[in-house]
């Protein structure tokens, strides 16, 4: 989780950086994209930046560590819409710096300082 609440710092120092730029759009994107991965919840309450899928499988955890006995259906069914999504968001975070190093480049070419990613 370090690196995703590194980078969404990053991303509003660079923001601030960029005033009214047209890099700011870019970096609104970026950060669209990044607030994806978090819990909306924790991301409202303006909390620390928590990967969802992450919580969702702690949570998953504890309530089979809770139940006695086998797995329901319901909870089977959301181990394996978890897997689902985790893969998809395992993949989608693997993009990333691909995004980051366009957002650089981005950056550079408005002599912004670029962002680090951790």
């Amino acid at each position: 989780g370090k690196s995703f609440e590194s980078l969404v710092a990053e991303l509003a120092k660079a923001k601030e950086k960029a005033g009214d730029t047209p890099v700011k759009e870019k970096i609104e994107t970026l950060n669209k994209k990044l607030q994806e991965f978090a819990d909306p919840a924790r991301v409202r309450a303006g909390q620390s930046l928590e990967l969802d899928v992450l919580s969702k499988v702690k949570k998953l955890f504890g309530d089979l560590q809770e139940a006695d006995g086998a797995p329901t259906a319901a909870t089977e069914t959301a181990a394996i819409t978890i897997q689902r999504d985790a893969k998809s968001v395992v993949e989608r975070w693997r993009a990333m710096p691909q995004e980051v190093a366009s957002l650089n480049a981005a950056l550079a070419a408005a002599g912004i300082e670029k962002i680090k990613a951790r």
